[in-house]
């Protein structure tokens, strides 16, 4: 239930931050590094919602009253706000509804294999631990009948991932009812995967906003046609266990990618190679918008990485800061301790292998098909020396092998 539909800040640090108009969905994600500015968003949300709740107190509400809230047209009441925050309090029992006491259990057992029945709706908090405590005190507030707009910070607060999975479904099935705004650090809470799953209808507007070089951007994770399974962002750093990492632009380039790096490992009869296949990930930056994930990508202390995208964004990528951090791609150099970040023709991959294959592809996947389908051969006769563009390809994926070698 959206009460709220967008703010436009005043607060001048925020501003810095936020680009113009902020939407709010029937449950915002707020994704960010430590002091990135996401708990003063919640604050704000929250201020501006007890602002409206004391000034505004007739039934319908057909025009906004303050000039940087705008208000959903089916708010017909006052508004009633809480802030959950990082830190929650202790109290010494949680008594409450009997809505709230039957989620309260599956919770528990959702956290604590230990308990197999809880016949008590008196839960003695100081028996529980940090993370059942963390969860009951935030499902408490979550399931308070009078409680329309819910800004949750850190709902990761002490769990176990299954305990983070757990109260994201509940925060899903609150949406019919209530709006919900979460700060978070933790990509659980933007997997679209488990999203799509716990909202299978696709009923609630969903948004997700990640702060990215200063700024908080919307990420497109939820909507669309993109992949969870070969997204980067915040995903790739948290949960692989591989240790060589090359990011391409979009969903097509990561399906070419992948053809040509196990194609050219067996074509080039590399020993081992499915074990060193094993230890390359490859993952998509979601197109257009790569600029907000590239600050994202694994701490180049522990992944070895290589960024290519496609040319038309050679200007944007040789404005990248060149530093400790990024190595930008211009004569084939790649360091292994800095992110490296090059551009390049993905057309070429195209024209070269159309060549030899004697057709084109008319979609999207059969370039990738059309690569796993060639014979080794085949796939020999291609000469990545036609163009510097391939060069740069073969370049790479040597660079990817030899790495994954080390390990």
């Amino acid at each position: 239930m959206k009460y709220i539909e967008s703010i436009i800040t005043k607060d001048w640090e925020l501003q810095s931050k936020l680009r113009k108009r902020m939407e709010l969905g029937d449950l915002t994600i707020i994704i960010g590094q430590s002091n990135s500015g996401k708990t003063r968003i919640l604050n704000y949300i929250n201020t501006k919602a007890k602002l409206i709740r004391d000034t505004l107190r007739f039934s319908i509400i057909k025009e906004p009253k303050f000039l940087d809230v705008k208000i959903s047209k089916k708010f017909n009441k006052e508004i009633k706000s809480e802030l959950i925050p990082a830190n929650r309090p202790i109290v010494s029992r949680l008594n409450d509804t009997e809505k709230f006491w039957s989620q309260a259990k599956t919770v528990i057992k959702d956290l604590d294999n230990n308990i197999t029945e809880i016949s008590s709706k008196s839960i003695n908090i100081k028996e529980q631990g940090s993370g059942i405590h963390s969860a009951l005190q935030t499902m408490k507030t979550m399931y308070k009948e009078n409680t329309d707009i819910v800004l949750i910070d850190e709902p990761e607060t002490s769990l176990f991932p299954a305990g983070k999975i757990t109260l994201l479904s509940k925060i899903i099935d609150l949406l019919e009812h209530k709006q919900v705004v979460i700060a978070t650090h933790d990509p659980t809470f933007i997997n679209k995967h488990l999203i799509s799953q716990m909202d299978k209808e696709n009923k609630f507007d969903i948004k997700i906003y990640s702060c990215s070089q200063g700024k908080f951007n919307q990420l497109n994770m939820i909507d669309g046609n993109l992949s969870p399974d070969i997204q980067a962002g915040f995903l790739t750093q948290t949960f692989s266990g591989k240790p060589v990492h090359l990011y391409v632009e979009g969903h097509t380039d990561f399906y070419v990618f992948q053809a040509l790096l196990t194609k050219y490992c067996i074509s080039r009869n590399i020993s081992d190679f499915v074990n060193i296949i094993n230890k390359i990930a490859i993952y998509q930056l979601n197109g257009s918008q790569w600029i907000n994930h590239i600050g994202h990508l694994p701490d180049i202390k522990y992944y070895k990485t290589i960024t290519i995208l496609d040319n038309e964004y050679e200007s944007k990528v040789r404005h990248l800061s060149k530093d400790t951090f990024n190595n930008i791609i211009e004569t084939g150099d790649l360091i292994k301790s800095k992110h490296n970040i090059g551009t390049f023709l993905s057309g070429a991959i195209e024209d070269v292998f159309s060549k030899y294959l004697g057709k084109r592809p008319k979609k999207p996947y059969e370039m990738a098909t059309n690569i796993w389908k060639m014979s080794n051969r085949e796939f020999n006769k291609i000469n990545f020396n036609e163009s510097d563009d391939l060069i740069l390809v073969e370049l790479i994926l040597k660079q990817v092998i030899a790495w994954a070698k080390e390990y």
